[in-house]
């Protein structure tokens, strides 16, 4: 079992294709343990759900699960906070194996990777990749990850980028050294760093509510929806500040997005009228 990245790790593996992909989710649902819920997200989402923009194929199934649902199914021990993240990904490695066995699959191919179990899931003659997210709270924060394609290049990572910009030049009384954006947790304070003068970090935890993010980040008129994708995420900043704040508060993903070739150009306000 290693603990390098799945993505670059498994072999002879199949793209997931629209056609497959609620088969390939019922499937790899089946594995988990008995209670656990898992929350599709990513572009397999989009796939198996209408009007999201069907992506033609993807590399990988994303399924979200709450890591101490997992824990506490499968009577892990470990109360060391620094120890029991690992310890329960460790365990479900162990029972994604026998439950795959058990239903005539073999003996699955299995990666840790960050807050991921990835496994190589045999279907149907070949292989698909399906990564488990082992995250608090999925419930809520699933739908950060859930996007709408609309055509125009952006995917998934450019919305967490571009919420993350946002975050950090939203500047309140209440916040005066700006959010800051997690995409498996929320939004969260932005407080003083003691150990760098001058400097930020990440502080606690403010809400995992789509539609407070929503409202912090894009005014008081967003809503959830608002969040589907870039385009969406761009209109409701339009509508609700001047010219001047939505490049500022754009302006570091616009810098993100132009370091990369493969990245189209994100509109600026007077494009969206």
């Amino acid at each position: 079992m290693s603990t390098e990245s799945a993505g670059s790790l498994f072999h002879d593996l199949s793209s997931i294709s629209p056609d497959i992909a609620g088969e390939l989710l019922a499937k790899a649902t089946s594995l988990l343990p008995d209670g656990v819920a898992g929350y599709q997200t990513g572009s397999t989402y989009s796939m198996v759900t209408p009007g999201l923009g069907r992506p033609k194929d993807a590399h990988d199934m994303d399924i979200m699960v709450d890591i101490e649902a997992v824990g506490q199914a499968l009577g892990v021990t470990e109360v060391d906070p620094k120890k029991r993240s690992t310890a329960i990904k460790k365990a479900l490695v162990d029972h994604l194996k026998d439950s795959a066995k058990k239903q005539g699959l073999g003996d699955i191919e299995t990666k840790l990777y960050g807050i991921n179990v990835g496994i190589a899931l045999p279907y149907r003659g070949r292989r698909y990749q399906v990564d488990y997210e082992l995250v608090r709270n999925p419930a809520e924060v699933h739908s950060f990850h859930r996007h709408s394609y609309t055509g125009d290049g952006f995917k998934g990572m450019h919305k967490q980028r571009l919420l993350a910009s946002i975050a950090r030049k939203t500047i309140t009384r209440d916040h005066p050294h700006g959010l800051a954006w997690s995409a498996f947790e929320g939004l969260k304070t932005r407080i003083p760093d003691p150990k760098k003068p001058g400097e930020t970090k990440t502080g606690e935890l403010i809400t995992s509510d789509p539609n407070r993010v929503a409202k912090m980040l894009l005014g008081q008129q967003a809503t959830a929806s608002d969040l589907s994708n870039v385009m969406s995420i761009l209109k409701a900043l339009a509508a609700s500040s001047s010219e001047k704040e939505f490049e500022l508060k754009t302006g570091d993903a616009r810098e993100e997005f132009a370091k990369d070739p493969n990245s189209p150009e994100l509109p600026k306000k007077t494009d969206l009228s």
